[in-house]
């Protein structure tokens, strides 16, 4: 199967998760078809430069050493965690679809090939199995309400976005190597969540959390241990149970609680602030 294939089950719930949002497929947005298709073109554009080892525009040539195979000669394992994160975010988009529309609808098109392979290049670094998987299904979400999908309210960057924040970090922050953000804060770029993709490191693919003056930590503070595909598990058994997360150390992320907007978006807040929670908003409590 290539990599840029979904599995025949993702695409029927996929489908599914469509007809039931909107009855029939919703009329086409010219100008968002119109960006998607732009930011496919430039990063396929990009890929195709790699392969034919050019310059690649802004970066060193030592940044080559990263080109991976052409697409058609890249073929992808079915492994138990590439299989789990493929499953875990079909609960949550089926949880989106069902309760919080205004999210679902930010969810953007899948990265192709190209897509992964241009940015691997881009940040001289492999993305771990489970991260990529994750692009695979939707090359992040599309800025707007209801956008902080992720907890603590973040969203998920585009591939063309890492790219960028990843070099932001590098070059202009000294921040170590290895260590990719795929999410931020919805609305600014103060902090976010990433993944470690530092190869022979003991959190190697476990989530982290980075901020522009705190640095950059594993999550839970001070622990860790917490495997991407694990954390997308319990978003998805969060959402389906109306609670808070539980982490692997034990403890409940009681300041950080699945609500739902008056807008039918999903957020995450402190539900022990009631300056958070104007008229509208619903806190998850039990299932749905």
């Amino acid at each position: 199967m290539l990599r840029d294939e979904l599995p025949e089950a993702m695409k029927l719930w996929r489908t599914a998760c469509e007809r039931q949002r909107h009855g029939q497929q919703p009329p086409a947005d010219p100008d968002r078809d119109s960006d998607h298709r732009g930011r496919a073109t430039a990063h396929f554009a990009f890929a195709e430069t790699v392969r034919h080892d050019e310059a690649v525009p802004g970066q060193p040539p030592s940044a080559m050493v990263m080109a991976a195979p052409a697409a058609a000669d890249r073929v992808i394992s079915m492994s138990d965690d590439t299989q789990r994160v493929t499953a875990a975010w079909g609960r949550i988009e089926t949880w989106l679809c069902e309760h919080a529309a205004a999210s679902a609808d930010l969810l953007r098109p899948p990265a192709g090939e190209a897509d992964i392979t241009a940015a691997e290049v881009a940040v001289g670094v492999e993305l771990p199995t489970t991260l990529a998987a994750w692009y695979r299904v939707h090359d992040g979400f599309d800025e707007g309400h209801g956008s902080g999908i992720l907890p603590s309210s973040m969203t998920m960057l585009p591939l063309a976005d890492l790219v960028d924040e990843y070099r932001i970090r590098t070059r202009d922050w000294g921040r170590e190597a290895g260590i990719l953000p795929f999410a931020r804060t919805a609305g600014d770029a103060w902090s976010g969540w990433y993944v470690d993709a530092r190869r022979g490191e003991p959190s190697y693919g476990d989530l982290g959390h980075w901020s522009v003056d705190g640095g950059d930590d594993l999550y839970p503070l001070g622990r860790g241990d917490w495997p991407l595909v694990d954390w997308l598990d319990e978003i998805a058994a969060a959402l389906e149970e109306g609670r808070c997360l539980h982490r692997p150390d034990g403890m409940d992320e009681r300041h950080d609680w699945p609500v739902l907007t008056g807008g039918q978006g999903l957020t995450w807040l402190d539900p022990r602030d009631p300056r958070l929670f104007p008229d509208g908003m619903i806190k998850l409590d039990g299932p749905r």
